[in-house]
């Protein structure tokens, strides 16, 4: 008997629903650093500084990314919330 394809089934599996600024996304990584959340919420923007949160995530459950620092490991509904700041 001929198994099924698992590949769609298979990266189903591995994606995550997060909500950045409120809008709904999907992302196969698992754990998701400082960068890749600001590219998420304002892909067009290089220059600005950000203030990166996030409440709901596997480990650690809340806190801030910074940049350079150490990304946040994700779970199904994690929020994050990206704000510019006012520094330049």
């Amino acid at each position: 008997m001929e198994q099924p394809d698992q590949s769609s089934s298979d990266e189903r599996k591995h994606e995550f629903e997060i909500y950045v600024n409120t809008v709904k996304v999907l992302t196969s990584h698992h754990k998701l650093d400082y960068h890749q959340v600001v590219k998420i919420a304002y892909p067009h923007e290089t220059e600005r500084k950000y203030n990166v949160t996030y409440r709901d995530a596997k480990d650690p459950k809340e806190g801030h990314l910074v940049p350079g620092g150490p990304s946040v490991e994700i779970k199904q509904g994690t929020i994050f919330d990206v704000t510019p700041t006012t520094e330049s």
